[in-house]
């Protein structure tokens, strides 16, 4: 391999990672850079508002780190006197590779006047800013779009005194403060998919876009692809349809689905298609004070409920472990009825102190066109509330549920007796036998036994063991495990309705089962100050989870476009940007690897050295898997004629020059692209 062919490869991998030598503190930015401003109609609500007061800011961020020579930075814009965005995050396209994002702005109108321009300053800045830019004002074209969301709704909605807005009110950003300058703790996930969704279909399709962002991120495969559809069909979102029972007539009529039963839905559809084992859920805020579960047989999948309110340190920390979240928002309409719309969660964290969240949803459910793909990434920030929610945006709305859910390996076996530290597995019903009670004050005839069954979760050296269908107010329980297979764990839970009662629970790992004592009120609190104690074995299904481990990554290449992985449609004119990612897995053998575009009947090859496309089918370098992380390749800048296309990335594992197909592990997308 020649000098310059080696190091084209070099700076071709590493550039995404290195600033941009031209990049200004701050710039002044126009239409021209990707801006564009939108005036939103809700025509679906039970009272229409056409021509809001509420505008869209939507960036194409290829086009304004092109135009602009920054890859990060924040956006604002002023209106007047009035600061209506106030930094806009612009990720580096490594940690955030969708094309585009938005944000909701007050347009400073009254309902029903039709704004077609906008006088504004639109600054990009590397630096947060924490006083409102300043410069002449440019006049922006805004454009029209409906805006119909919704489809989650929950009895409890209101009933803790919650108050909210209405997407019909524009946001407000005179609260918007930055407390904490050095909290900027920011998590970003991409290979999020966004379909097209159906009337009210929020809730299974977020749930969709969850699961498929599992497949592409993880070793789960789901027997439904993640396409449009509707209840009855074979599409994943059709399929969860079912399962949630959410009531509809067709595409365009059809209700919103009730929390509890898309949690219960959701935990059907993994009973049923045996990827209960694989998929560990839980759920905080709407519903959160409740544990839900769905069996078939001797297979079943639990939900634990983490608490009434909304603890976004958890959240953030789900996602950044590699969970999936879906989150739910309530508001009123302008009839003062409470709704809902649920969302799949792309980015949470903290700016300087201030909490904000990205979420990926159908913005327009009344149409299969338009709202879904890259229109539907929506950044807000948000604010704790008095009753443990989150409010969106200033008030426009309240941000009461999410649910997570984390892939669970399927284990393999080792020669080891108990799990290595780093293992994470679940396993759900655990048959528990009692074998002996222990009851000096004669409690047992109030206290509550141990259940007959046990789920368990193992993660990062401890145990947590939580009850699997029922309720057993003295769990769940985090245990420790050390090197020799002893556990022990406490907590301070209500037993025989006394609260703060303390309990241990300690045991063994042996051969066959685990051997443990329970006691309830060890340290006195129970009437007559004795405790009770079981003892007990529980005995997990195989295979035993302290005779496995987590399996080796498989090597694993990924194709994006516009940040997505999956079919995806654009206009002509319009940026592409293509990116790739790699996994080696335990590869460490030379293998060729390849990057060919299908356009029109036509081949093309990327050639590194060049940075460009060649016709033909050549491969790009012949050189052992490495780790690669998000890298943008190529932009065609004025996008590609109408048509459609395939792009393939892929790893080669016999080296000849030559496309082994049969030697080949490679990730395809196909595009679509339209004439404007």
């Amino acid at each position: 391999m020649n000098s310059r062919f080696n190091f084209a490869l070099s700076l071709l991998l590493l550039g995404s990672s290195l600033p941009s030598a031209l990049q200004a503190a701050e710039m002044v930015v126009s239409a021209d850079n990707g801006i564009s401003l939108i005036q939103l109609d809700f025509p679906s609500d039970d009272v229409p508002v056409m021509d809001s007061q509420v505008g869209l800011l939507e960036a194409n961020l290829i086009q304004l780190r092109n135009g602009t020579g920054m890859n990060t930075g924040y956006l604002n814009m002023v209106r007047g006197s009035n600061w209506v965005v106030r930094n806009l995050p612009v990720m580096s396209d490594a940690d955030y590779p969708y094309s585009h994002l938005s944000v909701k702005f007050d347009l400073g109108v009254s309902a029903g006047t039709d704004v077609s321009s906008l006088s504004a300053v639109m600054v990009f800045s590397d630096t947060l800013m924490l006083n409102a830019p300043t410069g002449t004002p440019a006049n922006f074209s805004v454009g029209s779009a409906p805006s119909s969301q919704g489809g989650m709704g929950d009895p409890q909605f209101g009933s803790s005194g919650t108050t909210s807005g209405s997407p019909v009110i524009p946001p407000s950003t005179a609260g918007i403060s930055y407390p904490d300058l050095t909290n900027n703790r920011m998590v970003f996930q991409m290979d999020h998919p966004n379909i097209e969704t159906a009337h009210n279909q929020c809730m299974p399709a977020s749930v969709a876009n969850s699961l498929s962002f599992l497949e592409k991120t993880t070793a789960l495969r789901l027997p439904h692809r993640n396409v449009p559809g509707l209840k009855g069909d074979q599409s994943l979102v059709g399929q969860l349809d079912t399962y949630m029972e959410r009531p509809m007539t067709s595409r365009r009529e059809g209700q919103p689905t009730l929390v509890d039963k898309g949690i219960k839905g959701k935990l059907q559809y993994l009973v049923d298609n045996d990827l209960h084992e694989r998929i560990a859920t839980r759920h905080w805020g709407l519903q959160g004070s409740n544990d839900f579960s769905a069996s078939n047989g001797d297979k079943t999948a639990t939900s634990k409920g983490q608490g009434n309110s909304l603890n976004f340190n958890k959240l953030i920390d789900a996602l950044e472990g590699g969970e999936d979240c879906e989150a739910g928002y309530v508001y009123q309409d302008a009839n003062g009825d409470w709704n809902g719309h649920a969302v799949d969660l792309v980015a949470a964290g903290y700016m300087a102190g201030k909490p904000f969240m990205i979420e990926n949803s159908d913005l327009n459910q009344g149409s299969d066109t338009l709202g879904a793909g890259k229109s539907g990434f929506l950044f807000s920030y948000l604010e704790a509330t008095s009753d443990g929610f989150m409010s969106m945006n200033g008030t426009q709305q309240t941000l009461a549920f999410a649910m997570c859910q984390k892939y669970i390996p399927k284990p393999v076996p080792t020669d080891t007796r108990l799990p290595p530290l780093t293992a994470t597995f679940y396993i759900p019903g655990t048959e528990v036998d009692l074998l002996k009670t222990t009851d000096p004050a004669g409690h047992s005839c109030c206290a509550e036994f141990p259940p007959e069954a046990l789920d368990m979760l193992f993660e990062n050296g401890v145990l947590i063991l939580s009850v699997a269908t029922g309720t057993t107010p003295w769990l769940p329980m985090t245990l420790a495990l050390d090197a020799l297979g002893g556990l022990s764990g406490s907590n301070d839970a209500t037993v025989a309705g006394f609260g703060g009662i303390h309990n241990t629970i300690t045991g063994q790992v042996g051969a066959d089962k685990i051997s443990a004592q329970i006691t309830l009120g060890k340290n006195g609190g129970l009437p007559q100050g004795q405790p009770i104690i079981f003892d007990v074995s529980i005995t997990p299904k195989e295979p035993w989870p302290w005779t496995i481990k987590d399996p080796d990554p498989e090597l694993t290449p990924a194709i994006r476009v516009n940040g997505f992985r999956e079919a995806h449609t654009l206009t002509a004119g319009e940026p592409v940007t293509i990116g790739v990612s790699l996994q080696p897995g335990t590869n460490t053998d030379t293998a060729e690897w390849w990057l060919v575009a299908e356009a029109q009947g036509s081949y093309f090859s990327f050639d590194a050295a060049t940075s460009n496309w060649v016709p033909g089918v050549t491969p790009v370098i012949s050189t052992p898997a490495m780790t690669l992380g998000a890298t943008s390749l190529f932009t065609f800048d004025g996008g590609l004629p109408a048509g459609e296309y395939r792009f393939h990335f892929g790893l080669d594992s016999t080296p000849n020059n030559t496309l082994d197909l049969e030697a080949l592990t490679v990730d395809s997308i196909e595009i679509t692209v339209s004439a404007p």
